[in-house]
């Protein structure tokens, strides 16, 4: 069983930095500290193959686990494996290594006694293999129940079995991380990263005490950031994909129901899901512990970013608010149109989308006041992005329309306009605004830098003889300015113009 929930996606405005800093780790360790690994359980499996010790040590294997009723014998081993059948007998050899009692008995000397015929042989063999077999770094600062050291409790998360083992883990830690990051913030998620790696361990330690086989992984600590999430969430009805078999699909549910459904598919896979050396206890306690954290963490809501949590269902919401706004906007039901987009405005008055659908529907009744009030904010849309001022040039352009020239825009407001439709090569907007307070507010502060840079937006866009019209205005409108200087410089390089400018007549 798969389940992945699917919910959140990463903001690169606030990147999750513990998380990507963890997959950067984990990545660096597998393929820096840990690259000789395989080369060197390759060596030491070649010198126990070609040693006495399979002739030794297996059979004496095979008649503990018939005793023993050890695992049911579940591979059906009947006999030592020959020396020309490699992979049975690795995997025998991996196997009785991972057998705790066993192992212990045989270091014990309880196994192979100094009264067996071969005895010296096997002595001297199985010190030189142990060498070579705990001769990595996976030895070396794996957990060993058995044999642990204080810091194998930590770096344990930090190493894996191979390539496979690191990318199912870093998946499933990006897919959930990032968005307990965002929700916990980067200190606080990567100590509980760290504690949840702490709790699983433990909880191994405690389940198998002898195993002298080295833990590592980070789906432990990886456990702990799914019980947290599930836990952090709540009874959020969040979108996952889950996978039965060859079923799958996608469901949005309250994320705590994960919780039990991950715990469940981890105690079927530990008590009916055969042989494996996937540390499914270190799993369950990595779950639990994460959970327990989590529900523990909601005591505090002053360290959780509930706003980021809510905000999938916000936008749930809003989106339901808009397309109810349209379907009355469609059956002409203005005013209940209205209501719904001005609540939406006011929700969230950074919400562009609603604020247009605001206009729109406002100017099915041109006379009031909130047509008015409404393209003015769309007007004033800070930004200067293309999109933004695409929209701002649309809306001044229509507005003006059905105004019908009787706008409510200051003369500043206009001119700040004019100058923005300029840096984006909306010209005919800015020309039109410019000769509007040309004509009738002469005295505008900034109009004469707007002609200059009007009559200069014309000579970029190949129009000499616009260039040079404005210019001339320029000048006539404002002979003693500080800008006319330059105008007049300029005028005297250009070739006559072929007309004077037409103020646009405000239509009323």
């Amino acid at each position: 069983m798969l389940i992945i929930p699917l919910e959140k996606s990463v903001d690169w405005r606030r990147p999750p930095v513990v998380t990507l800093l963890l997959v950067l780790i984990n990545g660096l360790v597998l393929f820096g500290l840990q690259r000789d690994d395989d080369a060197a359980t390759e060596r030491a499996v070649t010198y126990y193959l070609n040693s006495e010790l399979p002739r030794i040590e297996f059979p004496a294997y095979l008649e503990y686990l018939q005793i023993y009723g050890k695992g049911e014998n579940r591979r059906g081993w009947g006999e030592a494996p020959s020396r020309d059948d490699t992979d049975t007998s690795v995997l025998l050899l991996v196997t009785m290594e991972g057998d705790a009692e066993f192992m212990r008995q045989l270091r014990g000397g309880e196994v192979i006694t100094r009264g067996h015929p071969r005895y010296a042989r096997w002595a001297w063999e199985r010190g030189e293999f142990d060498a070579l077999w705990r001769h990595s770094i996976t030895w070396q600062y794996g957990f060993i129940p058995a044999e642990h050291r204080l810091v194998s409790f930590v770096t344990y998360m930090f190493l894996h079995g191979g390539l496979g083992h690191l990318l199912g883990n870093m998946i499933f830690l990006v897919l959930i991380g990032f968005a307990l990051e965002m929700a916990l913030g980067s200190i606080l998620y990567g100590l509980l990263y760290l504690a949840g790696g702490l709790f699983a361990v433990l909880l191994y330690w405690a389940a198998y005490p002898d195993s002298t086989v080295p833990l590592v992984g980070a789906s432990g600590a990886i456990a702990a950031v799914m019980g947290l999430y599930s836990a952090i969430f709540g009874l959020r009805r969040i979108r996952f994909f889950y996978s039965v078999l060859f079923f799958f699909d996608f469901v949005k549910a309250p994320a705590i129901i994960m919780l039990p459904l991950w715990l469940a598919n981890e105690l079927y896979q530990l008590y009916w899901g055969g042989v494996s050396n996937v540390a499914y206890v270190a799993h369950i306690g990595g779950l639990v512990a994460g959970g327990a954290l989590g529900l523990a963490l909601k005591r505090f809501p002053r360290w959780i970013d509930n706003r980021y949590l809510d905000a999938s269902a916000e936008q749930e919401r809003r989106t339901e608010a808009l397309e109810r706004g349209l379907r009355l906007l469609a059956s002409l039901e203005v005013e209940k149109a209205k209501s719904v987009f001005r609540a939406l405005h006011a929700n969230d008055p950074d919400d562009r989308e609603a604020l247009v659908h605001l206009y729109k529907a406002e100017k099915l009744t041109p006379n009031s006041e909130g047509f008015h009030s409404t393209a003015t904010k769309v007007l004033a849309l800070p930004g200067e992005d293309h999109a933004t001022l695409h929209q701002i040039h649309e809306t001044f352009c229509d507005y003006v329309t059905v105004a019908r020239g009787k706008v409510r825009v200051t003369q500043s407001q206009l001119l700040v306009l004019a100058i923005r439709f300029m840096r984006v090569g909306y010209l005919e907007a800015a020309e039109r605004i410019v000769l509007v307070l040309a004509k009738g507010k002469p005295g505008t502060a900034g109009l004469d830098n707007a002609m200059l840079s009007l009559a200069k937006g014309w000579q970029r866009a190949s129009n000499p003889d616009k260039h040079r019209q404005y210019l001339g205005l320029l000048l006539e409108t404002f002979p003693d300015s500080a800008v006319a200087a330059g105008a007049r410089e300029q005028l005297a390089r250009v070739r006559p113009a072929t007309a004077a400018p037409q103020p646009v007549k405000e239509r009323g």
